[in-house]
């Protein structure tokens, strides 16, 4: 976990503090096993474990989580993904229960603290190898939850040549061609999300980022390992 991360998840913490819950929103007849409907607000939520977790994303849920019950989840599982670890089904869909890009269901602070972990936890995307899958899963994950992908984008466009190209090539570049990524979860019956994709994959075929992969390519400061990098790219995305 970077520095920012950490210091973001910490924000998290210490501003949602709140009530415990009066439920936990998951099916008790066929999903969530008894043994954890019995201990799920007993355990502090800072030693949740994984395997409680795990079972309530896996559970039928009761949409919308509730104010209570987003303020109480939201802390252990930012503090669970900032560290790299998997729950559910898949990276995608560890936010999409919390709206965490609806401002109008937080306060103030909450909103800041989730900007400052957005902005983190994109910024850490920049590190290879990093254990969160490729940068197409992070940004699925936020759409998701409702949070602007233009602001998303604009991040990862400010990157410097060197993380943007290292992490786009060790995404997309396979044994000599070029594969972009993009998550099934994208799929989606919601409008919002059809419309963050293909504002994702329009991004990914710009003609503005095979013009930075030329650039990178015939700059002589750059590393050669850096250029050979960006004229993959370019000469990939010329096909895609």
């Amino acid at each position: 976990m970077t520095p920012a991360l950490q210091q973001a998840v910490d924000r998290v913490w210490r501003v949602m503090d709140g009530p415990v819950p009066s439920s936990h929103q998951a099916c008790t007849a066929c999903c969530l096993t008894p043994e954890n409907d019995d201990i799920f607000f007993r355990v502090p939520r800072r030693e949740m474990p994984i395997t409680l977790l795990d079972d309530w994303y896996s559970a039928a849920f009761a949409a919308p989580a509730s104010p209570d019950l987003r303020r109480y989840m939201l802390p252990r599982v930012l503090d669970l993904l900032a560290q790299g670890t998997e729950l559910g089904l898949g990276f995608e869909l560890m936010l999409q229960r919390f709206d965490t890009g609806t401002p109008e269901l937080w306060t103030e602070a909450e909103n800041a603290a989730i900007a400052e972990f957005e902005a983190a936890f994109l910024d850490a995307q920049a590190v290879i190898p990093n254990p969160w899958g490729s940068l197409d899963d992070s940004l699925c994950m936020f759409a998701l939850a409702g949070h602007d992908v233009d602001r998303l984008l604009a991040r990862i466009w400010a990157w410097a040549d060197a993380d943007l190209i290292t992490r786009l090539h060790h995404d997309w570049c396979i044994r000599g061609g070029i594969w972009i990524r993009h998550t099934a979860f994208w799929k989606s019956d919601r409008l919002s999300i059809t419309e963050s994709s293909d504002k994702v994959m329009t991004w990914y075929r710009a003609p503005q980022l095979r013009e930075r992969c030329f650039d990178v390519w015939l700059k002589s400061q750059h590393a050669p390992t850096l250029q050979t990098m960006a004229e993959d790219l370019y000469d990939g995305l010329a096909h895609v």
